[in-house]
């Protein structure tokens, strides 16, 4: 017989306390499994919410746009370039005399030397004419586009543009800046007034292009063109006739300076120019996100999409293209806010539009704007300086053309007004106010001066009393001065200081004078 089986005492053996018993097999690795699982579900119904609204809130801003008739696409802005006709095109001869420039002689001269030393203009003028006669032809083409009344750059925004086109333009300037300057000092002032409405309307055809960088480079053109009426306006010969003097100088007549005059108060077509500029940047921002779909996966060969560097790219992208389109609809409102405060009346309105930039480190900003931050700040702060520059070069525009009408009521009577105000009606329409003062206050004159000046209070609002009185780094900082625009030259080194009591209207004159430094 078999021996009886043995009976074992759970109950014994689990009232020992040393009795440990034993789990279920991984029982640990199958709740990791759920609980990792339940994360992941609610990830993705996370991730799914996030980019439903993300993407509810750019189409709703995309509709908007559409509704009030603006352009959403790049390919819109190229559609209407592309209906401008060759024969209307200001640009196809700009874009002819940009190729055929002739920067230096044969003999190493170039016209950048002159540009920026006007001294070498009288030194060596031989050089200075063969260079003018060299490019002739760039010359006479620019001022052929001025007749043409639009205008379409070879470049489309579907297609990013290219700095070839733009740097060329700046050496179009600055030939035409060399031009103004060498008739100026041949006493040819005529040709100089002329050359400077040249200049000026090719400013205006650059700043035509749809894109922020061509408005910024047409902006730098408009300053070096600026720069020309402070240097020369004060010495600026007219007369009605325009005939030559017995010298064999060649005065500009009252018309062309009048002319000229009235294309530097001539506002609008600015203002709609730099408008159009941000909504082509709204078009900007939406394509480079709808690129970013998969774009690596895409553009990869076929074996090496499954690669895992790239399948890692496009889960990453995948994952944050919420954050993308928010960082998107931010954008494009950014440009909205820009364009509608470019059409303020003056800086303090427009920069109502804008909170004031805030400080922080790179890395925050990048986390809270992932395509719009960089090491300068965010999109808004880049379109708050870009409307900042605009006002700017409003002011320094119609100092400019303040400037011409002074010049005017110098060679009628004399001297210099005494107040702006004497210029209306017979030398300006009104006095033009300084766009970055609030109540529509006139610029700052002071006609006394040691170098007499015009000037505007600038961005900070304060009057200083023309004095630019911030600087950094051994370079103004526009944040805190005045913005001036002198009535006079710049005294050569060397030269006797100027006596202002010569230059002193005599008791009798028409005008009533007020101190130096009031502001009207």
């Amino acid at each position: 017989m078999g021996e009886p089986p043995i009976e074992l005492d759970v109950t014994a053996v689990a009232d020992r306390a040393d009795f440990e018993p034993v789990p279920a097999r991984f029982w640990w690795l199958k709740r990791i499994s759920a609980a990792v699982g339940v994360l992941i579900v609610a990830l993705a119904v996370l991730r799914g919410v996030w980019g439903y609204l993300a993407q509810r809130r750019l189409d709703a801003q995309i509709e908007e746009y559409r509704a009030a008739g603006q352009f959403v696409t790049p390919e819109q802005f190229d559609a209407e370039l592309d209906a401008v006709q060759d024969a209307d095109n200001a640009a196809v001869l700009l874009e002819q005399a940009i190729q055929k420039i002739v920067a230096c002689t044969d003999a190493g001269v170039c016209y950048e030397d002159f540009l920026y030393e006007k001294a070498n203009l009288n030194d060596d003028r031989s050089a200075a004419a063969e260079l003018l006669a060299l490019n002739k032809e760039v010359l006479d083409l620019g001022r052929q586009s001025r007749s043409r009344p639009q205008v379409a750059w070879s470049v489309r925004l579907s297609n990013p543009a290219p700095g070839t086109l733009l740097s060329q333009q700046r050496q179009l300037a600055k030939l035409l800046g060399f031009a103004a300057a060498y008739h100026f000092e041949s006493g040819d002032h005529a040709g100089a007034v002329t050359t400077l409405q040249d200049f000026l309307a090719f400013n205006a055809v650059v700043g035509a292009h749809p894109t922020l960088i061509s408005s910024l480079v047409a902006w730098a053109c408009e300053d070096m063109s600026l720069l020309l009426v402070t240097e020369y306006g004060a010495c600026l010969t007219i007369s009605d006739t325009g005939e030559a003097f017995a010298t064999g100088a060649i005065p500009s007549r009252r018309s062309q300076v009048k002319e000229l005059l009235g294309d530097l108060l001539v506002a609008h077509p600015m203002m709609e120019k730099t408008v159009r500029v941000f909504y082509a940047e709204r078009t900007y921002s939406l394509r480079e996100l709808e690129k970013m779909r998969y774009a690596i996966w895409l553009s990869a060969p076929i074996p090496a999409r499954w690669s895992p560097i790239n399948l890692w790219d496009d889960g990453i992208a995948f994952l944050m293209r919420p954050a993308f389109s928010l960082d998107t609809a931010r954008s494009i409102t950014y440009d909205t806010i820009a364009a509608e405060a470019v059409g303020e009346a003056n800086w303090p309105a427009a920069a109502a539009h804008f909170p004031e930039p805030q400080d922080g480190s790179l890395l925050l900003r990048k986390l809270s704007h992932p395509l719009t931050a960089t090491w300068f700040g965010t999109g808004f702060d880049t379109n708050r300086r870009a409307v900042e520059i605009y006002f700017r070069l409003m002011a320094q525009r119609r100092m400019a053309a303040i400037a011409l009408a002074i010049r005017l009521y110098e060679v009628d009577h004399g001297h210099r007004p005494a107040q702006l105000a004497a210029l209306v009606p017979n030398y300006l329409p009104n006095v033009p106010v300084d766009p970055f003062t609030p109540d529509g206050r006139p610029f700052g004159y002071r006609p006394l001066a040691e170098r007499p000046l015009l000037y505007s209070v600038g961005v900070d609002g304060v009057d200083n009393g023309g004095q630019a009185s911030g600087w950094k780094d051994e370079r103004p900082d526009w944040q805190d001065a005045d913005i001036l625009f002198y009535l006079e030259p710049e005294p050569e080194p060397g030269a006797d200081a100027v006596d202002r009591d010569a230059s002193t209207p005599e008791a009798g004159d028409d005008d009533e004078h007020v101190e130096d430094g009031e502001r009207e």
